[in-house]
């Protein structure tokens, strides 16, 4: 099948300009990236509610927002010892904290694998590849509202991202298959 024929292929071998599911990809990359900075600013608005200040990644309790520790010795005045207590990060606030920040950071380490895989794949399936993208940052959705706002149990509410991720394994793989074999995909 020759896509220059048919303008719904969705098999391309570098040449986005034959396929109509070739602006797929650049939606699905906006929306990771939308993605992202969603939950940055979740990340941020976490930090303000908690107390925790950069650079620290995660609440550590019975410290400070900056990991500066909570004794009565560090208290500077007799009648501070009782009010550096209650300024000390509970174990409540810091898996609270930690689950939000968490959810963000396992986000950016798999993202890190999906967008060249996404990109990759542009070039020889763009239909599959925007999909996986898509599906996959609305996985990561619900993973990171899962985690962030259910405790670690919710992640599972993002297992889902697994399947675009593993599909875009398999697509590179076909990739390199057809375009060292020089035939068409199907």
């Amino acid at each position: 099948m020759s896509c220059a024929a048919d303008k719904e292929c969705f098999y391309v071998a570098g040449n986005l300009s034959l396929s109509i599911w070739a602006g797929l990809v650049p939606v699905a990359l906006f929306i990771l990236q939308c993605v992202s900075t969603g939950m940055g600013i979740a990340v941020g608005q976490a930090r303000k509610k908690y107390g925790i200040t950069y650079p620290c990644l995660y609440a550590v309790p019975g410290t400070k927002g900056d990991y500066a520790p909570v004794t009565e010795e560090t208290a500077l005045l007799k009648e501070d010892k009782e009010h550096a207590k209650a300024e000390s990060i509970s174990e409540e606030i810091a898996y609270k904290f930690n689950c939000i920040q968490r959810g963000h950071q396992n986000f950016l380490e798999q993202v890190t694998c999906v967008i060249p895989l996404v990109v990759l794949n542009w070039f020889t399936f763009p239909l599959l590849a925007g999909i996986c993208g898509i599906f996959w940052a609305l996985a990561k959705i619900g993973y990171f509202v899962g985690y962030g706002y259910f405790g670690a149990g919710g992640r599972l509410w993002g297992a889902g991202a697994y399947i675009p991720q593993l599909a875009l394994y398999g697509i590179t793989l076909w990739s390199a298959v057809v375009l060292f074999s020089g035939s068409d995909a199907y």
